[in-house]
């Protein structure tokens, strides 16, 4: 992912989404050596406006992000990333 691209902007939101997901929203378990962890799944449209309502795509599970590409963008990929809490 390129970061420089993005902006600090752009990664203060998606913190703060992970942040705001990990309070109360299931998220998916990933399999760690220190147990499970928390993740979740993140789509950023980089055709849009940081702060627009569909810059970016946050997904509890890889299934749920599968079943909105199908609809909205057959090659985008998410990328998984630990919620930390």
């Amino acid at each position: 992912m390129d970061f420089e691209r993005l902006g600090a902007t752009s990664i203060t939101l998606v913190l703060f989404v992970l942040f705001v997901i990990a309070q109360g929203y299931p998220l998916g378990k990933a399999e760690t050596k220190e147990g499970s962890m928390k993740t979740a799944w993140i789509y950023v449209d980089t055709n849009k406006q940081v702060g627009d309502v569909d810059h970016l795509k946050v997904f509890a599970n890889p299934d749920a992000a599968d079943e909105w590409f199908k609809q909205h963008d057959p090659e985008g990929v998410v990328f998984e990333y630990p919620v930390i809490e």
